[in-house]
């Protein structure tokens, strides 16, 4: 891939409409929301796992 090739895919990207690129550069909040709590319980059982082992031994 050469250098030109690239920077005309960059020049696509610009052309899109104000619309498209505020629907494209904004997460939804639901996700930003629900994603953060799902990380985190993901995180919480893995320490109560992880320290449950650890008690363990």
């Amino acid at each position: 891939m050469e250098i030109s090739d690239i920077m005309d895919k960059n020049d696509n990207i610009n052309l899109r409409s104000p619309k498209m690129r505020e629907t494209i550069g904004c997460p939804p909040h639901w996700f930003v929301r629900y994603g953060t709590i799902i990380v985190a319980l993901i995180l919480l059982v893995l320490g109560a796992v992880g320290y449950y082992f650890y008690a363990m031994v």
